[in-house]
C-alpha cells in the first residue's frame, strides 16, 4: 500500500492517494517518521537570495518572544496598529506586533529599503504581498502564525505558501469535510500520535497549497498552481511547517533563519 503521508514529508506533488490492498487484509502501517527540526541560524541581516533558494525566519517562538517597544510600533502602519489594538489579549498582541516588526525588517533588508515605508496590498483572494516599488521586485514571502510561533518564507520571484500547525489531537470532522474520502480512511487506520501527525502532514499541505496562489480554503478543490511541491520541516520540536512552491528545492537545502538580538 502507498502511504500517502510519508510522500507528502518526502518532498512530492502535494495530491494525496491510496491504493487500496487487494486483500481483504489491511497491510501493516509503519509510524509515521518525523520530519527534520529545521536549525534556525541568528543573522544580523538576510543573506543573498538566489532564484532557486528557500529561506525560511523564525519570527516568534514560546522562547523568542522579546516585549515590543515604541520604536516597534513606529515601523506599523496605522492600519497595522488598529489591528494590533484590537487584540485583547496581551500575549497574542505582543506575538503578532512582533511578527509584524520582523516581517517588515526582514523584507527590508532584503530590499535595502526602509522598513516602515513598505507597503503591501492584498491580491484577489486577500493574500497579502508587497505593493509600489517594492512589488515590482520580485520578491515574494508568505507569514504563518500557529499560537505564539510564527514563520516567514521569503523566495525570489515564485509565490510560496508557508503553514505551521502544532502538534495535537485534532477533530477527524474537519478530515472528512475537506479531505477526500481516500485520505480520511487513511487516516482512520492510523492511531494515537501517529494519526495526528499523518493529520497534521494532510493539513499542512492544504493550506500551503492554498496559500500558494491565495486562493484560500474555500477553493482547496480547483486546481494548483502547476508544478507545485510541497515539502515539511519542524519550525519547533511540536510544530509541523509545509511550504509550497514551484521549484522548491530538497528540505536539505532549506535555509532557516532568525534575527539576531530577538532572543
Amino acid at each position: 500500500m502507498n502511504d500517502p503521508f510519508v510522500a507528502a514529508i518526502d518532498h512530492c506533488p502535494p495530491q494525496i492517494a491510496v491504493q487500496t490492498p487487494r486483500s481483504h487484509m489491511a497491510a501493516p502501517i509503519a509510524p509515521l517518521p518525523l520530519p527534520p527540526l529545521l536549525r534556525w541560524q541568528p543573522v544580523m541581516a538576510p543573506p543573498s537570495l538566489a532564484d532557486a533558494d528557500l529561506h525560511l525566519w523564525l519570527l516568534t517562538a514560546p522562547d523568542l518572544l522579546p516585549a515590543p517597544s515604541i520604536a516597534d510600533g513606529q515601523l506599523l502602519s496605522s492600519a497595522e496598529r488598529t489591528r494590533a489594538a484590537a487584540l485583547r489579549h496581551p500575549q497574542r498582541r505582543a506575538c503578532w506586533v512582533q511578527a509584524r516588526v520582523a516581517c517588515r525588517r526582514i523584507l527590508g533588508g532584503y530590499l535595502g529599503a526602509d522598513p516602515a515605508v513598505l507597503r503591501f496590498a492584498a491580491g484577489p483572494w486577500g493574500k497579502p504581498a508587497l505593493a509600489g516599488s517594492a512589488g515590482r521586485s520580485g520578491l515574494a514571502f508568505n507569514l504563518s502564525n500557529s499560537g505564539n510561533l510564527s514563520v516567514l518564507g521569503v523566495s525570489a520571484g515564485l509565490p510560496l505558501g508557508v503553514d505551521c500547525e502544532w502538534l495535537r489531537p485534532r477533530s477527524l470532522a474537519v478530515a472528512r469535510r475537506m479531505f477526500d474520502a481516500a485520505t480520511v480512511q487513511a487516516l482512520t487506520q492510523r492511531t494515537g500520535a501517529d494519526r495526528w501527525l499523518a493529520y497534521h502532514v494532510a493539513w499542512t499541505t492544504l493550506e500551503a497549497r492554498v496559500k500558494a496562489d491565495g486562493r484560500g480554503l474555500s477553493r482547496h478543490r480547483e486546481p494548483d498552481l502547476p508544478g507545485l511541491l510541497v515539502g515539511h520541516v519542524r519550525a519547533h520540536p511540536d510544530v509541523l511547517c509545509a511550504v509550497a512552491r514551484q521549484r522548491l528545492p530538497a528540505v536539505s537545502a532549506w535555509v532557516g533563519l532568525r534575527l539576531a538580538g530577538a532572543d
